[in-house]
């Protein structure tokens, strides 16, 4: 059934503007992610169009396909204006690729088209949602990203061993719980993603009136498009030789997995996984609880410890499991807070903490092959960009040493 929310505005000017300083000089930068306005009618629709597209632009590598879309961007906005008014928008067709940095992920990279629907999505539903998610929830999230999320853990231990302290104990028997699930974006059901949006849209836009109609819309395209039709595989076959089977879309049910790289996907991770932090949070009535992506902790004093192992072994698996995920069973960790715990690419301790035995790995291999003349040595300004917040002056010194460098500090 097609969805028609208005006539289309054929009164627009139809103009051509070159990615130069003229289009720099139309289309301001923006630096958030949240519309100025959300829209109530096809004019408001159009202006957040414009701000969408600016959204998407912003901070990113231009790649030909946003070349193609900017020389002609006042017309090609005039399009998906109109075939979103007149419900015939269908997400376009997205390239296919495999990283292998930090780990192998396979990547499913969206049109620049798409990306603007995404952000246009995103800035009228992220901020309702965000403004409900919990605190311990991060990624994708102003100001929560992987450096807030290393410090919501440690700021835990901490208080939690002070709490046992205040009780006369020494504070060592803290420990710290970690859950990881399954291929967690191929795992996500699509039906019940729309369901989790269907009941935000009703309860932030209670009128069910134009904004409403077009959400449900958009969303519905987004979450029930089928990403592997008429993809395209950029890169070696081989690539995904090593890719297990619940890493890649290609090896899902249909109906099952959403990609991972649309700014719409990490808002989707999370919507997903609010029910979870709620539930750890206001029903478990766990304390020291955080969460990101699809990683989540807890920090247990030395008295709540059997009950909360019992809940991180038996009870949250057995809640995720009714929406179709499962945790890891071979990554679920139980450590001592005290000997430092591995979170988001760093050791985290309660005092202090150092870059992550995987990160520290890739230094020492950049550091090598700039000296050996196959990387440019801004790899390793990067690393050292990574540690300044971090204890890593001798680190550093390690990795200078291992190459035959001075290092001073």
């Amino acid at each position: 059934m097609r969805v028609v929310l208005g006539r289309s505005r054929k009164s627009n000017v139809i103009m051509t503007i070159r990615r130069e300083p003229e289009i720099e000089s139309v289309l301001e930068k923006v630096s958030r992610n949240a519309l100025s306005k959300i829209p109530k009618n096809n004019d408001e629709l159009w202006e957040a169009l414009i701000e969408s597209f600016k959204m998407a632009r912003r901070g990113k590598l231009a790649t030909a396909d946003e070349f193609k879309f900017e020389a002609r961007w006042m017309e090609n906005l005039e399009i998906l204006f109109e075939d979103i008014i007149s419900g015939r928008y269908r997400p376009s067709r997205s390239k296919a690729f495999v990283t292998h940095v930090p780990v192998d992920r396979e990547i499913f990279a969206a049109p620049f088209r798409d990306r603007i629907v995404h952000h246009l999505i995103y800035g009228v539903c992220g901020l309702w949602w965000d403004r409900r998610f919990i605190c311990n929830s991060f990624s994708c999230r102003d100001n929560k990203g992987t450096k807030v999320g290393a410090e919501a853990l440690q700021h835990c231990m901490r208080a939690a061993i002070e709490a046992d302290k205040r009780d006369g104990l020494s504070g060592k028997g803290v420990r710290v719980l970690k859950g990881d699930l399954t291929g967690y974006f191929m795992s996500l059901r699509r039906n019940i993603l729309f369901e989790k949006v269907s009941w935000g849209l009703r309860e932030q836009f209670s009128d069910r009136g134009y904004t409403y109609k077009l959400m449900a819309y958009l969303w519905k395209e987004v979450i029930f498009d089928d990403p592997i039709e008429g993809v395209r595989r950029v890169g070696k076959k081989s690539d995904w030789d090593d890719l297990p089977s619940s890493k890649s879309l290609f090896c899902q049910p249909p109906g099952q997995g959403i990609v991972i790289g649309n700014l719409t996907s990490q808002l989707l991770s999370n919507i997903m996984l609010d029910a979870l932090d709620r539930h750890a949070v206001y029903d478990l009535k766990i304390k020291y609880y955080g969460r990101y992506v699809d990683d989540f902790f807890v920090v247990a004093r030395e008295r709540e410890y059997k009950r909360l192992k019992y809940v991180m072994r038996e009870e949250i698996p057995g809640f995720v499991k009714e929406y179709g995920l499962t945790v890891h069973p071979k990554k679920q960790y139980d450590q001592k807070a005290i000997r430092g715990v591995p979170f988001l690419g760093k050791k985290v301790y309660a005092t202090h903490m150092t870059l992550g035995r995987r990160v520290v790995a890739h230094y020492f291999q950049a550091a090598r092959e700039v000296a050996e003349g196959r990387r440019d040595d801004v790899s390793i300004t990067a690393f050292m960009g990574i540690g300044k917040h971090v204890s890593s002056e001798r680190l550093n010194q390690r990795v200078f040493e291992s190459v035959g460098w001075e290092y001073k500090f």
